[in-house]
């Protein structure tokens, strides 16, 4: 099985070096970022949590990804890690990283706004 683990990870390692950007600089002025976390015993798993009720949250109670804003001065990938930590304390180190495959700006009301998510 572990050879098999390294076949499917170099083969999502090899995939995540093209990342998609989909955003406008001019008005995007906040990130969040989210860890898409993998695992396998006897089939895959994708880690999702349930966002807290919360009616001044546009997204509450719904499911997503482990994450968080990224804070003034830190990397992405580190808010990434913090955030997965904080949610569901699970402590990754960015050597666990496979790679970014995404970066784009949310919308509401078909209306871009001032936030973007990197994945």
């Amino acid at each position: 099985m572990s050879r098999n683990f390294t076949v499917v990870k170099n083969k999502i390692k090899a995939r995540l070096k093209t990342e998609t950007r989909i955003y406008n600089e001019e008005i995007l002025n906040r990130w969040a970022s989210v860890n898409l976390i993998l695992h396998y015993s006897d089939c895959w798993r994708l880690l999702v949590i349930r966002r807290a009720l919360n009616p001044n949250d546009p997204w509450s109670g719904h499911y997503a990804f482990p994450g968080g804003r990224v804070e003034l001065g830190e990397e992405h990938i580190a808010a990434a890690l913090r955030e997965t930590k904080e949610e569901v304390g699970l402590e990754l180190a960015e050597a666990d990283c496979l790679g970014w495959f995404l970066a784009f700006q949310l919308k509401q009301a078909q209306k871009p706004i001032n936030l973007g998510i990197t994945a």
